[in-house]
């Protein structure tokens, strides 16, 4: 009863984020694996302390419950750990920006700094200040966010650096 209860609250949380996955993956090419089922997946991963990608997609394999929690067939195919793990990290990218602003803090320009994992992303100070320096910038807001560029998310067009 409580696995039915945690999905039921899984497929609220996933409805609340259908806009954001449907902006992030494209509708032309070879279909990717769908980001609910990776996020479904990857918790079954952390929620049962599945070590690799391998023995979770060795899991849904043959592990009835799992299937019907990501929301597999009984009898579809199930994915390759590597065509696992490359969707995941894609799915978990984040940018680095910068909004450069002008004396009375109005947005001259949108700057991406860097792109990188949850875990990590480099960014060298140079390079931040001298795209300030060039955009006569008096002020700069670093943004981390999630998949999306701020000015995506907001609906604002910014002049991109």
């Amino acid at each position: 009863m409580r696995f039915l209860e945690s999905r039921c609250r899984v497929d609220n949380i996933l409805d609340d984020l259908e806009p954001l996955f449907r902006e992030m993956y494209s509708h032309t090419g070879r279909p990717s694996i769908p980001p609910e089922q990776l996020l479904r997946a990857s918790l079954l991963q952390v929620l049962y302390s599945i070590r690799s990608e391998r023995t979770l997609v060795e899991q849904l394999d043959y592990n009835l419950l799992f299937r019907w929690f990501v929301g597999l067939s009984m009898d579809g195919k199930i994915w390759n750990h590597s065509t696992f793990s490359k969707n995941r990290d894609r799915l978990m990218q984040f940018e680095v920006a910068t909004l450069h602003l002008d004396s009375k803090n109005r947005i001259l320009c949108y700057d991406l700094v860097s792109v990188g994992s949850m875990t990590a992303s480099i960014v060298h100070p140079r390079e931040v200040y001298k795209s300030a320096l060039l955009s006569t910038a008096s002020g700069l807001v670093f943004l981390h966010n999630l998949c999306r560029a701020p000015h995506k998310l907001c609906n604002v067009k910014l002049p991109v650096m």
